[in-house]
């Protein structure tokens, strides 16, 4: 078989070496790979004109008869989201990163006819790098957002040191010892991941917070104060806070710079010019503000606007700077913390260039994405912010932003940051996810930024696989893409999953066990802003004392189960559920306990729970984020002592 492309692009290249692998694994015969007019799958792009903006815009066209046809696409990422498609309809599955996530069906072609033209709703379906990872975590994942449905990556800071860090440190297991990295290596990975990327022609997105003092000379890695000192070149660009220009919280990911100072500004517009003519490929720079509250400058002229003018001010700057150089990429301004704020005075002066996005944070409460917010908003005064609790309020902020600045938006949000470890089943949080893809089109976004990290595939990846295929397509049914992902997971023995976790997820109550959460504490950590109404309950005692019969009961088959399995991915989904059974146990014991009043005995649970993931993390490391699960029940453990 010839499968053919007209360029020698490289992700077309890769398109069609991806669908020669896969159909020599499901036919059997070798496919060769040229630019032949007379292949019997020919790639292509659409002509101009055939989509709003290539970009952004996906869109395939697939018509293969009998293995011969053709696949053209309106981009280059959107021929390998035709390729992933073609697949899927001859029955191919990929339900998580890696080769042991794939189902391959051994079929002839012969008898075969896939013709659809599909476009996606949401041009924007991101997902970023988050928790504890390492180069192979983060690129396994890449390669599988677009047989997922995805179509952006997104790399926080300019080397993600801190999340890199965190694996090679080995945080929060006593078992491994931590590993030295340099800021070097660390470079090395970030350069890996990038190829990634460029590879699958995902949308490019880039930088957001830890940028600050790159144009002083200073990288972001963690947050160990003992690294950052100012001397008299840098300091007078440094915020004036309580009286001192200083680190703030111990990390300069946490100190904003003096943005009245014209030479500040100056600086990083031409440090940014610098970095993207390094970087020509970044398709959307993300430019925020250092992260946490309460960290902006008090010196009189900064005292004389508000962040969010300033913040529209230097991005003016920014913009002036690139249109000067002839650098076209879109600059994305997050509507975060302070700048959540609609600016009073200021005015982006070149609209086309932006794009908005609203951090909305809808887990962090239990507000859903419903109503008006008809309350009056807090007074927006320097340095003294108040977290408003929930969808409404902060959509009701972003109005003001919306009135001045008539700009396409995306949601950044964070189903899949943390929030999901208080669902062990991760059939509540799937649905909730689903729902929330299907609502954003009412709020007028256009698609969403996932925070997640790449290790959110324990019990299953459902989560990940709804988002994905919602964000394509938001009229899908969430029951018919949890049921296509649960066959194709764990094979004949598909309903027997489903309902196991389908319990598992009713018994680890969510109405019970989320806690509103203050992500604002800079360098303390998230702290809960309320106790959680599973403690001293007596009806949660009794839902979580089904927790650990209910698991044992699965338990008794769960290998059986993994010997006849169909496949290697339906062995692996078995034994991710065999390993995550005593996870659900003894979580579920310290639970009880805690619900029982017995608070001592409930964190001597969670211990016993961290040393248990911790001793076996070798097992699952890749689909298992062990140190934000433990800092997730560290809040609520510290919540006990308010109680």
């Amino acid at each position: 078989m010839e499968i053919s492309t007209n360029t020698k692009e490289r992700t077309l290249l890769y398109a069609a070496q991806e669908l020669g692998a896969y159909l020599k694994k499901i036919t059997g015969k070798d496919c060769e790979i040229n630019s032949s007019k007379n292949a019997d799958i020919r790639l292509s792009l659409m002509p101009e004109g055939s989509v709003k903006n290539p970009l952004t815009d996906d869109r395939y066209q697939i018509d293969i008869k009998n293995g011969k046809g053709t696949i053209c696409a309106s981009n280059k990422r959107s021929v390998l989201l035709g390729v992933y498609k073609y697949l899927k309809e001859l029955g191919c599955r990929f339900v998580r990163p890696g080769k042991l996530g794939e189902v391959i069906p051994e079929m002839s072609l012969q008898g075969t006819h896939v013709k659809l033209d599909e476009s996606a709703f949401y041009p924007y379906r991101i997902e970023c790098i988050e928790g504890s990872v390492c180069e192979e975590f983060v690129t396994e994942t890449i390669k599988w957002l677009p047989k997922a449905g995805f179509n952006a990556f997104f790399i926080q800071g300019i080397v993600p040191y801190n999340y890199i860090y965190r694996w090679y440190a080995h945080e929060s297991n006593p078992y491994k010892e931590s590993e030295d990295l340099s800021y070097e290596h660390a470079q090395k990975v970030t350069a890996a991941i990038e190829d990634t990327i460029r590879l699958t022609g995902l949308q490019f997105h880039d930088v957001g917070h830890a940028y600050t003092f790159e144009p002083f000379g200073m990288h972001y890695l963690t947050s160990w104060a003992h690294q950052y000192r100012f001397d008299e070149t840098t300091q007078p660009f440094v915020a004036l806070v309580n009286g001192k220009r200083d680190v703030m919280h111990g990390s300069i990911n946490f100190t904003n710079i003096c943005y009245s100072n014209p030479e500040a500004i100056k600086l990083i517009c031409d440090w940014f010019v610098s970095y993207m003519k390094e970087k020509p490929y970044i398709d959307f720079l993300h430019i925020y503000l250092a992260d946490t509250v309460n960290n902006h400058c008090e010196c009189e002229a900064c005292q004389k606007t508000t962040v969010s003018d300033l913040y529209v001010d230097m991005l003016n700057a920014i913009d002036k700077a690139f249109t000067e150089n002839g650098i076209n990429c879109t600059i994305v301004s997050a509507q975060y913390t302070h700048t959540r704020y609609a600016p009073l005075k200021s005015r982006f002066k070149n609209p086309e260039r932006f794009l908005l996005m609203p951090c909305i944070q809808r887990l962090q409460d239990e507000n859903q994405y419903d109503g008006v917010y008809d309350k009056e908003l807090p007074a927006n005064l320097p340095n003294k912010f108040v977290p408003l609790p929930g969808f409404k309020a902060n959509m009701a902020l972003f109005d003001g932003w919306k009135k001045i600045c008539d700009r396409p938006y995306f949601f950044f949000e964070y189903h899949l940051y943390s929030n999901h470890y208080f669902d062990q089943g991760y059939m509540s949080v799937s649905r909730e996810l689903a729902e929330d893809i299907k609502k954003l089109r009412d709020y007028g976004s256009e698609g969403m930024l996932c925070c997640k990290t790449q290790r959110c595939y324990m019990p299953t990846a459902l989560p990940s696989y709804c988002g994905g295929a919602l964000l394509f397509n938001p009229d899908l049914k969430f029951d018919a893409v949890a049921d296509e992902y649960f066959e194709a997971s764990f094979g004949k023995r598909a309903t027997e999953a489903r309902e196991y976790l389908e319990k598992l997820s009713n018994c680890f109550s969510q109405d019970m066990l989320r806690v509103y959460v203050d992500v604002y504490q800079g360098g303390d950590g998230d702290r809960a802003k309320s106790v959680p109404k599973w403690i001293n309950n007596s009806e949660a005692a009794e839902l979580f004392k089904q927790i650990e019969p209910h698991v044992e009961n699965f338990e008794k088959n769960v290998d059986a189960y993994i010997r006849e399995s169909e496949n290697k991915c339906v062995k692996r989904s078995f034994e991710l559920l065999k390993y995550h059974a005593p996870i659900a146990k003894l979580y579920g014991k310290a639970l009880v306990e805690g619900a029982k009043g017995n608070l001592k005995e409930s964190k001597a649970h969670f211990e016993k729970l961290f040393d248990h993931i911790a001793q076996n993390e070798d097992n699952f490391a890749p689909e298992f984020d062990l140190r934000l699960f433990v800092i997730r029940m560290g809040i609520v453990i510290r919540s006990f002592d308010t109680n």
